[in-house]
C-alpha cells in the first residue's frame, strides 16, 4: 500500500475493460469536477500548441471523459467527436454540447484519414502493453496526412489493477510507460514536435506529447 493507492497484478482473465468502465459510470459526476481542474493546471499548455498546430478542424477525443478537454477545442473552433466506453462520461460530454460516439478504444475505427486530429489523453493508459500495437495502428490510419496526435501517459513501467480510496468499490487497469517506449511506439509513424514531464505530485508523474504524422 502507497498513501491511499493499493496495486497489484491482476489475472488478465479478469475483464478490465468492464472494470475501468464501470470506475468511471459510478463516479461520472465527480471526475467532472477533477479532470476540469487538472485541464486548467497541467493539460491546457498541451491543448494550446495542439491548436497552434492541427492543419485543420476535425477531431476525435479518444477516451474523452466527462469531455473537458473536448469542450476547450469545441469553444476554439474546432469540430470534435467524443468517442468514451462510459456511457455516465458521455452524458456529461452531451450536457457541454458536444458530439458523442459510445465505444472501446480497442475496437473503434473509422474511415483511413477521417481526422485532422487525434486527442488521447490518460485513455491509452487503460490498455494492456500486450494490445496497444493495434491501437497505434488504428490511430495512424484515421488520421489524414500530416495529421496530428496528442498524447498523454503516466510515467512508470508497471501495469495491473489499482483501487483507491477515494473510490470505494471500484478497480481501474492501469498501464505506465518511459518516455523510451513512447518513442519506439510512435517513432516510426510520427515526429514529435512538443514533449514534456508533468508532476502532479512525486507518485503521479505524466509524460505529455504532440505529435505530427509523417508523409
Amino acid at each position: 500500500l502507497v498513501g491511499s493507492k493499493r496495486f497489484w497484478r491482476g489475472s488478465m482473465m479478469d475483464d478490465y475493460k468492464q472494470h475501468n468502465t464501470h470506475a468511471y459510470n459510478l463516479y461520472s459526476k465527480i471526475y467532472d469536477q477533477k479532470f476540469k481542474v487538472f485541464f486548467m493546471e497541467r493539460v491546457k499548455k498541451v491543448a494550446d500548441i495542439f491548436l497552434k498546430e492541427i492543419k485543420g478542424k476535425k477531431i476525435v477525443d479518444l477516451g474523452c471523459g466527462p469531455g473537458n478537454h473536448a469542450e476547450y477545442f469545441q469553444k476554439h473552433g474546432l469540430d470534435v467527436l467524443c468517442v468514451d466506453s462510459a456511457k455516465g462520461m458521455l452524458e456529461h460530454c452531451k450536457e457541454k454540447g458536444l458530439k458523442v460516439m459510445h465505444a472501446d478504444l480497442e475496437d473503434v475505427s473509422f474511415p483511413k484519414h477521417t481526422f485532422d486530429g487525434v486527442w488521447a489523453f490518460t485513455s491509452l493508459i487503460h490498455i494492456p502493453k500486450k494490445n496497444i500495437l493495434p491501437v497505434v495502428q488504428r490511430i495512424v490510419d484515421m488520421l489524414k496526412p500530416n495529421g496530428l496526435f496528442g498524447l498523454s501517459v503516466k510515467e512508470g513501467t508497471t501495469e495491473g489493477y489499482e483501487t483507491r480510496e477515494s473510490y470505494p468499490g471500484t478497480k481501474k487497469y492501469v498501464t505506465y510507460f518511459t518516455d523510451k517506449e513512447i518513442r519506439q511506439l510512435f517513432g516510426k509513424d510520427f515526429d514529435i514536435i512538443f514533449s514534456n514531464r508533468n508532476y502532479k505530485d512525486d507518485k503521479h508523474i505524466f509524460l505529455n506529447y504532440v505529435m505530427r504524422l509523417k508523409n
